[in-house]
């Protein structure tokens, strides 16, 4: 199809525990916050499903090290699970992170405080889960979401929001509004950033991450990692770096070529849980297997 594969941006933050290398090395990264942190074993223990979503550098005092410090890529909250077994690839569909707005936020949804009657920013800084539990939903990540583009221009909390399309907002295109309070200051910056058209309204993302789709980037991990048993994650990310104006947005091959599927978490002999004929693939390939091994010994 002609869509491009890839990875998200990311770099190792070593058994250092400081904190301000880590903030020298995001300064210089080609990313920024928001930031996913995830430890470096990649399964076989429990640590290895901690997953922490870091908002802002007062978050940043929650990271465990060593780590993988890595781009948070928006992918409207569904992920794609693919399970591959010698030949076979299976690809299945997953509810995932939410998207959320670009760039470091010194102030979330704030709450009002009952005895001082004012409103007051509690959030941490970052959002903790278990990458095998229910994820976070959009709430956590102290963002509010609003449904109509008058309710977004509504919003004079200074709390970040998240349009989202309903039936009087078409799903055309999805808009994320930044307000950041700056502590000095009495005025509201509000920056307002577009994301490229939602890709289930011109190209179903189901339609996009198939097992023909998947199976040569499949290939190329087997070639790189000498695996025959392995599992990773596909994000299917659009690019809205380039100022394009709504008019210069076509349909057809030109949301195709702003359309990346990124790789994330390569993991040797998954669950294959969602796989309910996993047992008699997995003893197909294992007689194959051996029976491919008697062959070469006899021919040698």
């Amino acid at each position: 199809s002609g869509i491009p594969a890839g990875t998200p941006s990311y770099f190792v933050a070593n058994n250092s525990g400081d904190i301000h290398r880590v903030e020298e090395l995001l300064d210089r990264a080609p990313f920024t916050y928001p930031i996913i942190v995830k430890p470096l074993p990649a399964a076989g223990t429990k640590a290895s499903h901690h997953m922490l979503v870091v908002l802002n550098r007062r978050g940043l005092r929650r990271v465990q090290f060593p780590c993988i410090v890595q781009e948070y890529a928006n992918h409207d909250g569904r992920l794609y699970k693919v399970y591959v077994l010698g030949d076979t690839v299976r690809v299945f569909p997953r509810g995932s992170l939410p998207n959320l707005p670009r760039g470091e936020r010194l102030h979330t949804a704030a709450s009002k405080n009952k005895n001082t009657n004012r409103q007051e920013d509690h959030h941490p800084g970052y959002v903790e889960f278990d990458s095998q539990r229910p994820y976070p939903k959009l709430s956590d990540f102290g963002v509010r979401e609003v449904h109509s583009w008058q309710d977004a221009d509504d919003t004079a909390s200074g709390a970040p929001t998240v349009v989202s399309p309903t039936a009087h907002s078409p799903a055309k295109r999805r808009r994320v509004t930044i307000s950041d309070q700056v502590a000095m200051q009495d005025t509201i910056v509000q920056q307002r950033e577009q994301e490229a058209p939602v890709h289930q309204n011109k190209h179903s993302n189901a339609k996009l991450v198939t097992a023909d789709e998947i199976r040569p980037i499949a290939t190329a991990l087997r070639n790189a990692f000498g695996l025959e048993l392995f599992g990773f994650d596909i994000l299917v990310t659009s690019n809205n770096d380039d100022d394009d104006d709504d008019d210069a947005i076509k349909e057809g091959e030109e949301a195709k070529r702003k359309t990346t599927m990124l790789v994330v978490d390569v993991n040797y002999f998954p669950s294959y849980k969602e796989m309910s004929d996993f047992p008699n693939l997995l003893a197909q390939y294992l007689t194959q297997r051996a029976v491919e091994g008697r062959m070469r010994s006899v021919n040698t």
